[in-house]
């Protein structure tokens, strides 16, 4: 029959309260007996004690009664008043006590010694009563030969009668003294007997239940440690045995599952989870439903909500209670659902600094198969930390601002003293020293231009465009350009060829569209073949002049094309090594003048960057 653990529990805790209860009968029912031994003792001994010495006080007042008559008075009157009630008073006392006594006859020949001073005591009150005299000698005689004997047969009744309750008292005292010996030494065999009974339970019952205990631990913690191979061995047939039995099928099961699919898969999200939140960039996971799925480390705190108020969560309540998060899903929430969406660089203070982020929202479709078409399932938004490159920009456009500044001014007198030389005013030169001084002059012409770009850049990055619109001819922007990365081309064997087809004037600042042009022509050589042909072409259309760079290149995938004209933004997988800023300048550019700049790529296609300028508006 198998036992619970219950009724083992039970069965143990009651032998306890049994051993408990014993002990504490046992000891009950001899302090009893105790108890009752010594009230037997105080009643049949100590009150005859008691009654023997009220009646020897009592018997001491009559003597001293009755010699006090006979010596004071010489004479002996039972009538006189003042006698007469002391008298009455210690005999009815003495009557008292010894009608107590005889009641109380409970040891052997108490009865008869009882009786025996009742007789002494009946004649000691009628030699008493029956004398009267008022001879004083005759009085003492009286008192010596008939009172005195019999008072002195009194006092030896009342010692026989102490001496008998005496002794039966020292008796009994000595009987529960043996009783109290053996209660001892019950209590202590019975007392003993129990401990060892509670030591055994108390060394074997833990062990019963610790045991399997501790074998249980031990097996989950190699559980934890997914050793899914690990089994309990235990026969018994109570709880323990049905929970060894569940275990050994649980570790079973996680074994299969540790060895199947799902734990393969489980343990590649995990892995893929582990990735994610250590990346530095912030990365935020919603579905098709726009519930967050997912945010890593860096998004949490970026955000500065805790990662259980917003997992699970749909994006549009937690961007009720964050402005962070309202502004990523601003183009989601307008139904902006193209392949991807791109917004500015923002400013997020991070640990009380201002830091520059770069956002990228993905949209996100299953693989395309043989028998599905691709299914949209959610989307991705991913925050850059551009802040490195920010500060390198600013700290590259304050240089270039102060280095400009200082260049020109000793440019310009280098100038004005090639100015003096040409005129003669400080001798005249010959034909060589003039010839050198012009190759100085047009070499201070060039420093100065390029000064002039440079500041004319810190504007643009600064935000401070100075622009000169004039009108000015398309083919002449064409030639400078062309001319002016003549030595690079050459040095890849790149030829560039140009059509210009656009006679009239176009508005704009003829320096700030050279740049960009130049700045197209030296991406189309970078990223161009040696031997290759860059062409460059200029058309005319309603009112609008195109300036368009084709080259031959590797082309630009479509998913990164809208992004090209961004400040810090690189092409994944280019090679390039800048900080993405001159496209982004001449857009700057380009728009400050009322034009427009795009970009036209194929993947082995080359790629073709253009922008567009209005023509100058005639009179009318």
């Amino acid at each position: 029959m198998r036992m619970k653990i219950k009724t083992r529990i039970l069965l143990g805790l009651s032998s306890l309260f049994l051993i408990i209860f014993l002990l504490g009968g046992v000891g009950a029912y001899f302090i009893h007996q105790l108890s009752e031994q010594s009230k037997e003792i105080t009643k049949d001994n100590y009150i005859s004690l008691e009654y023997v010495r009220q009646m020897n006080n009592s018997l001491v007042s009559i003597q001293d009664v009755v010699l006090g008559e006979i010596l004071v008075n010489d004479t002996f009157d039972i009538k006189r008043p003042n006698f007469q009630e002391k008298y009455v008073a210690a005999v009815d006392t003495f009557e008292f006590y010894l009608a107590k006594q005889q009641g109380n006859i409970t040891e052997n020949g108490e009865e008869r010694l009882t009786t025996a001073l009742n007789v002494n005591f009946q004649k000691l009150l009628t030699q008493t009563a029956t004398f009267n005299t008022k001879e004083a000698t005759e009085a003492h005689s009286h008192y010596l030969t008939h009172i005195a004997p019999e008072i002195k047969a009194i006092r030896l009744s009342l010692d026989s009668i102490h001496q008998v309750n005496d002794h039966a008292l020292q008796l009994k005292s000595d009987q529960a003294l043996h009783s109290s010996e053996r209660v001892i030494i019950a209590m202590f065999s019975i007392g003993s007997v129990s401990f060892l009974m509670v030591v055994v339970f108390l060394w074997f019952f833990p062990s019963f239940i610790a045991d399997p205990i501790t074998k249980f631990t031990e097996s989950i913690q190699a559980i934890t440690a997914r050793n899914f191979e690990t089994r309990i061995r235990h026969d018994s047939k109570d709880e323990f045995g049905e929970l060894a039995l569940a275990f050994n099928y649980m570790a079973e099961k996680l074994d299969e599952y540790e060895h199947s699919n799902l734990a393969q898969i489980i343990f590649e999200k995990k892995r893929i989870d582990a990735i994610i939140n250590n990346m530095n960039d912030a990365i935020i996971g919603l579905d098709a439903d726009k519930k967050i799925i997912f945010a890593n480390n860096s998004a949490i705190t970026l955000i500065g909500m805790p990662a259980a108020s917003i997992a699970g969560k749909y994006a549009p309540d937690v961007a009720a209670v964050n402005d962070l998060v309202r502004h990523l899903i601003k183009e989601i929430m307008d139904a902006k659902n193209t392949e991807e969406t791109y917004a500015k660089p923002l400013k997020i203070v991070v640990n009380g600094k201002e830091n520059h982020f770069a956002k990228d929202l993905l949209l996100i479709t299953t693989p395309l198969t043989a028998d599905k078409n691709p299914q949209f399932i959610g989307y991705v938004i991913i925050l850059k930390n551009i802040t490195p490159f920010h500060e390198l920009d600013l700290a590259k456009t304050n240089f270039i601002a102060t280095i400009s500044h200082e260049l020109k001014t000793p440019i310009t007198s280098m100038m004005m003293s090639l100015k003096l030389l040409r005129d003669g005013r400080i001798g005249e030169l010959n034909k060589e020293q003039l010839e050198m001084v012009d190759s100085v002059k047009d070499d201070s012409d060039r420093l100065l231009k390029i000064t002039g770009e440079l500041l004319k850049m810190s504007q643009v990055e600064t935000g401070n465009i100075q622009l000169d619109i004039v009108a000015f001819e398309a083919a002449q922007v064409v030639d400078v350009s062309i001319h002016a990365l003549q030595q690079q081309a050459q040095a890849k064997s790149i030829s560039i060829t140009h059509d210009v087809t656009v006679t009239e004037p176009v508005m704009g600042d003829n320096d700030k569209t050279t740049w960009v042009l130049i700045n197209f022509l030296s991406n189309a050589i970078r990223y161009s073949p040696n031997d290759a042909i860059i062409s460059v072409t200029v058309t005319e259309s309603e009112g609008m002049v195109r300036f368009s760079v084709h080259d031959n290149g590797p082309g630009i995938d479509s998913k990164f094309q809208q992004r090209l004209f961004e400040k810090y933004y690189r092409v994944p997988g280019s090679g390039h090594t800048g900080t993405g800023l001159g496209l982004a300048i001449s857009k700057e550019f380009i728009n400050a003048m009322g034009g427009d700049i795009g970009v036209n790529s194929e993947i082995g296609q080359g790629s073709e960057f253009y922008f567009v300028l209005p023509l100058q508006v005639k009179e009318p």
